[in-house]
């Protein structure tokens, strides 16, 4: 009665809480059916479709998922041609969609694209492949501006990209794995050979003694007696004795059987047996550095590594003239790069405030200086922007105040 008595008395907010409920709890089920029980669901709906109904259903999953670009990724690796091909289509949409954008708003869209193409590479067919590679490409000629710290998460991840998806999958691969060994013996006829059978020769050289032997000893011929004489022991004259005359045979020493022969005692220590050739060593991993840091190592004091390094840079489709370009960048003396950075503005090249940029990152302060302050008179305000956020930390006063103008 008390409890009847609490609800009339109090019919409203009783309605009112127990209609919250209600919506929560239509609310909670309506985001795990989004984000966990529909994405599923969707996935296999879209594998089972039709050739016609890919792309409807694909735009489906896309709207409903909270990964996109993960979801264009795995799909790139699917065994349904129709499926790899929507996505590549669609991928290679965005990518368009995004060059009519400043950086700053497709920075974080673009690094996540990178990032999960990088992850599913190795599902990739040599075909997908390429495909991705002319993508990174594409992605790696931006001109990112705003935060560096975007800036530099979008490169990280562009350039790895474009490294996993230049070597193709069939290079990196063994040419016959254990399975296709196991399958190749099983197949072989790996018998031993059989040879007929030979039967044991029995009475061998056994001569029957009761008639005596068969030959008579009489009719054999007498054998002359041999004086036993030792023969002559020459001394190679490589090997060199002790001076001692005792010690020393004689070139026409004779020694009789049964007498114990005193060799000379060696006093040369044995040849030297060259070792030959050390093994060279093992190259270090130069994929893992950015585009700077391999232009760099262009002056090592080693040759091979020299070599190691222009093969990188040539594989991230360097040029002879850009080969020749980045080893004045960072030759050891400081006046040569000072003078590049005279020369950078009056080249004909598309990319000379790539290469000053470049030189802003110069160990030396004077030619991190004359970089900037080539780069400072450009018009383009997001060069400009990004220029200044990045300098803000450069130890040089004069740097400093140069961007501070």
């Amino acid at each position: 009665m008390e409890q009847q008595a609490g609800f009339t008395q109090y019919p409203v907010r009783m309605t009112a809480v127990m209609v919250a409920v209600i919506l929560l709890a239509f609310l909670g089920f309506s985001i795990a059916a989004r984000w966990y029980l529909l994405p599923s669901r969707m996935d296999d709906v879209l594998m089972n479709a039709s050739e016609g109904e890919i792309p409807e259903r694909m735009t489906l999953v896309l709207q409903h998922s909270p990964t996109p670009y993960q979801k264009l990724a795995k799909w790139m690796a699917s065994d349904r041609p129709a499926i790899s091909l929507e996505a590549s289509r669609r991928l290679h949409e965005q990518i368009k969609q995004w060059e009519q954008y400043s950086g700053i708003q497709i920075a974080n869209d673009a690094t996540q694209l990178a990032e999960a193409l990088h992850k599913e590479m190795a599902q990739y067919p040599d075909k997908v492949r390429d495909d991705v590679h002319q993508m990174a490409v594409r992605m790696a000629g931006w001109d990112m501006g705003g935060a560096t710290q975007q800036e530099g998460a979008f490169l990280v991840a562009v350039e790895r990209l474009m490294n996993r998806s230049a070597a193709s999958k069939a290079a990196s691969e063994p040419a016959a794995s254990d399975a296709m060994l196991s399958e190749y013996l099983d197949q072989a006829d790996t018998k031993e050979a059989t040879y007929p059978r030979i039967e044991p020769i029995k009475h061998v050289n056994e001569v029957p003694l009761s008639s005596g032997l068969p030959w008579n000893q009489a009719d054999l011929p007498t054998l002359p007696r041999v004086k036993s004489t030792a023969s002559q022991i020459p001394l190679e004259p490589s090997v060199t004795t002790s001076a001692d005359v005792n010690e020393t045979l004689r070139a026409n020493q004779l020694l009789s059987i049964g007498q114990p022969l005193k060799l000379p005692p060696l006093t040369s220590s044995p040849r030297h047996i060259d070792p030959g050739p050390k093994p060279l060593e093992e190259l270090p991993n130069y994929g893992s550095l950015t585009t700077l840091e391999v232009i760099w190592k262009l002056h090592a004091q080693s040759t091979r590594l020299v070599e190691h390094a222009r093969n990188e840079l040539t594989s991230r489709r360097f040029t002879s003239a850009d080969l020749e370009l980045a080893a004045r960048v960072s030759h050891p003396e400081i006046a040569q790069r000072l003078q590049v950075v005279r020369e950078l503005p009056l080249m004909q090249r598309d990319d000379r405030k790539t290469w000053l940029y470049y030189m802003t990152k110069d160990p030396d302060e004077s030619v991190r200086y004359a970089a900037a302050a080539a780069l400072i008179t450009s018009s383009d305000p997001r060069l400009l922007r990004q220029l200044k956020a990045e300098l803000t930390t450069d130890p040089s006063p004069r740097i400093q105040s140069l961007i501070k103008r």
